[in-house]
């Protein structure tokens, strides 16, 4: 695949940049190589071919799914203890501060896409793709629909 990928650009720019990611096994360092596509004569894309192949969700420094286990853990205790749980289990070890940040950043891609889905059903974009027959049902023999 890289191959394809690499036959497929034309020019690279030697300078290999260094990246550290911070997993649930710890944190990992690679080099990755800066590769220019010449789109046009004056128009270009540059790109990491070593980030696309491994296809991994970055949240900052972090996998999305380390992001989403600080964010969960934070949510039942203070970032505080939820660094130092992470302190003597993990092997990379999160601050107090970025798991706030983290869990501020979380906060806000929800918010956005609440408001995405709030104007689309102002916009009357929203279909529903199935109608219940039971709306409420209560145990005691009420039942409405």
């Amino acid at each position: 695949m890289m191959k394809y990928l690499i036959a497929e650009i034309k020019e690279f720019i030697d300078i290999k940049r260094k990246r550290t990611i911070n997993t649930s096994f710890g944190s990992v360092t690679y080099k990755r190589r800066y590769y220019r596509e010449k789109i046009s004569r004056a128009e270009s894309k540059t790109t990491f071919l070593l980030d696309e192949a491994l296809d991994i969700d970055f949240f900052g420094k972090s996998t999305l799914k380390q992001a989403v286990n600080l964010v969960n853990e934070a949510s039942a205790e203070s970032f505080r203890n939820v660094s130092k749980q992470n302190d003597s289990s993990v092997l990379c070890n999160p601050s107090h501060q970025t798991i706030k940040n983290r869990v501020s950043d979380i906060g806000e891609l929800l918010k956005s896409s609440e408001m995405e889905r709030i104007q689309k059903y102002f916009n009357n974009e929203l279909e529903g793709k199935k109608q219940v027959e039971i709306l409420f049902e209560e145990k005691d023999g009420l039942f409405n629909a």
